[in-house]
């Protein structure tokens, strides 16, 4: 079985069988004023922060790192990825929040398969808006994100054959176009809450490439500042 870690520039670094494309987690701040600032992660190798420096602005900045396998494995992929973003949202005392974000960030990606190797660079960027619920006790929300990225330079010693059959021929080429809805909810209390997250990555690129088109996340979110 051929195994592929890439992370195109933000294209979340990813770690599955034949995948090229593998999508973070949506960060999902929620704010309604400020000096907030929320701190999450999951178990998926996501780290993210958010935090509100004005009455309406916000700012972003998440990270993953994922490996598959062990460096004495036959196939073997490590990968990171960073990205920064900035937004707006709605200062409300109620329940109903909205909020839009958008940014960018680079990724790289090493894959060993039984002697040969794909190593590869990216960029990405994305456009999230989203509207939800917060409450102390629990929170929901709803996120259409878009995202548009492209991989640079890749260096591999696959045979062309193989990288067609990997659906990773020519990646460079195209800028990639991913729909990626999803919904994040949360239970806990104040300034810890479980997060869970479950959303589909839709490629609208006609062109083949090995890709999750899952993207469900489990993990933690902290609530600091102002309450």
């Amino acid at each position: 079985m051929s195994k592929s870690v890439f992370i195109l520039f933000l294209f979340f670094l990813g770690s599955a069988c034949k995948t090229a494309y593998v999508p973070n987690s949506i960060n999902v701040p929620l704010f309604d004023g400020e000096g907030q600032m929320r701190l999450s992660g999951d178990l998926n190798g996501n780290i993210q922060f958010a935090a509100s420096p004005g009455r309406r602005f916000g700012i972003m900045a998440n990270a993953m790192f994922r490996k598959d396998g062990e460096t004495t494995d036959a196939v073997y992929g490590k990968g990171s990825f960073f990205e920064a973003g900035f937004g707006g949202f709605s200062n409300s005392a109620g329940m109903l929040r909205w909020e839009t974000y958008i940014g960018a960030g680079l990724g790289h990606t090493e894959t060993t398969d039984n002697g040969k190797t794909f190593e590869a660079n990216g960029a990405r960027f994305f456009f999230q808006p989203s509207i939800g619920i917060h409450h102390d006790i629990f929170e929901l929300a709803f996120t259409p994100r878009l995202v548009a990225g492209k991989f640079k330079s890749p260096k591999t010693t696959y045979s062309t054959q193989e990288l067609i059959d990997n659906k990773l021929a020519d990646i460079d080429d195209p800028v990639w176009m991913f729909a990626e809805p999803a919904f994040t909810g949360r239970i806990g209390y104040k300034w810890i809450k479980l997060q869970i997250q479950i959303g589909k990555s839709f490629k609208l690129n006609d062109k083949p490439l090995a890709y999750e088109s899952s993207m469900n996340s489990v993990g933690i979110i902290f609530d600091f500042g102002n309450q």
